[in-house]
């Protein structure tokens, strides 16, 4: 039943006792207590209905504020689920440009090209980790390709060098750090 439904009800009820309690058996005659009692009961009716209608604005904010939330709630989550979509395309993406710059850098050819390819590749691997891809036989497979072109002349020439029986690479970053640190910055996300 609509809250208006029950304010007319009672409203109709509190005008049927005003009616009776102002209708005597006795003659009718107004007098300096039938006044007080009138203004009496006139007051307490405005008192009642006053509050009645605090109490029914209470009840609409307090389902106003359970709205409010719930849309706060529904809307929290589609942010969270369109910054997950975000970051997974960034991560598709940054696949998608490793594994071209890969595949440019091991068909430009020279000594050194399956090395940066394979480095670069595996940084595609990594961005494919992080995508909805379960199937990564491609990547491997172009990974076991460059591996298998690997020359020892590539790790003296170019970008590795070696010196006092340790060897040295520049990263793409153009810094040069030891071969084994390197292989082991690229092996922690694995």
């Amino acid at each position: 039943m609509k809250q208006w439904m029950i304010n007319c009800v009672l409203f109709i009820i509190c005008l049927i006792a005003l009616g009776f309690s102002l209708m005597k058996i006795t003659p009718f005659e107004i007098g300096e207590d039938a006044y007080v009692g009138v203004i009496t009961t006139l007051l307490s009716l405005a008192v009642a209905f006053v509050i009645g209608y605090q109490i029914y604005n209470a009840v609409e904010l307090k389902n106003d504020v359970k709205e409010q939330r719930r849309l706060l709630e529904l809307t929290k989550k589609e942010n969270d689920e369109y910054k997950n979509y975000l970051v997974k395309q960034k991560y598709q993406t940054q696949e998608g440009f490793d594994i071209i710059s890969a595949l440019m850098t091991y068909n430009s050819g020279g000594i050194t090209s399956p090395i940066n390819a394979f480095a670069q590749m595996h940084h595609a691997l990594l961005s494919s980790i992080e995508t909805d891809r379960t199937d990564y036989e491609w990547i491997f497979m172009n990974m076991r390709k460059f591996i298998s072109e690997f020359s020892s002349r590539a790790f003296t020439q170019g970008s590795f060098t070696e010196n006092g029986g340790e060897y040295y690479i520049c990263d793409n970053n153009k810094r040069v750090q030891k071969l084994s640190e390197f292989i082991d910055s690229q092996l922690k996300p694995l």
